[in-house]
């Protein structure tokens, strides 16, 4: 346990606090640099993601990974690594079977960084079709590479 009450999870940069999970991502040199506006692809972008307790119990499992229904991957973006609140969040909700089949069920979600509007909702379309490449690990990309 870390002084400030966090949990190293026994994974590579992921803690966890009070039922929620913190993936930190590489140090700011480690990624490209910030761009004038949010990028898409979230490959040079700055910020943490979160997990709930269901996505997170899946996470501590052994060998590919496979989440349950309810499961929520949230990701923050942040233009450079010291704004002080997101540009947009994307999102990850693991609905029912037969939600999704292409996507293993998965739901994909553009939220405003204020958390006032879903920008976009997606069952295909460019967030599919990159979180497909690792479609062994039910479409969920592992920090660091595994």
């Amino acid at each position: 346990m870390f002084p400030d009450g966090t949990l190293q999870s026994g994974l590579p940069n992921i803690v966890t606090s009070q039922a929620n999970s913190t993936i930190r991502f590489p140090a700011p040199g480690a990624i490209s640099p910030a761009r004038d506006k949010p990028d898409k692809t979230h490959t040079s972008t700055f910020g943490v993601a979160y997990a709930n307790d269901i996505a997170h119990r899946a996470m501590l499992g052994i060998g590919p990974l496979r989440f349950p229904t309810g499961s929520m991957l949230v990701r923050e973006k942040l233009l450079k690594p010291t704004a002080s609140s997101p540009a947009v969040l994307v999102v990850m909700i693991k609905r029912e079977q037969g939600f999704n089949p292409k996507a293993n069920d998965w739901e994909f979600l553009t939220v405003s960084g204020d958390q006032k509007k879903i920008e976009k909702r997606e069952k295909e379309g460019k967030c599919r079709a990159c979180h497909a490449l690792e479609a062994k690990d039910d479409f969920v990309f592992r920090y660091p590479a595994q």
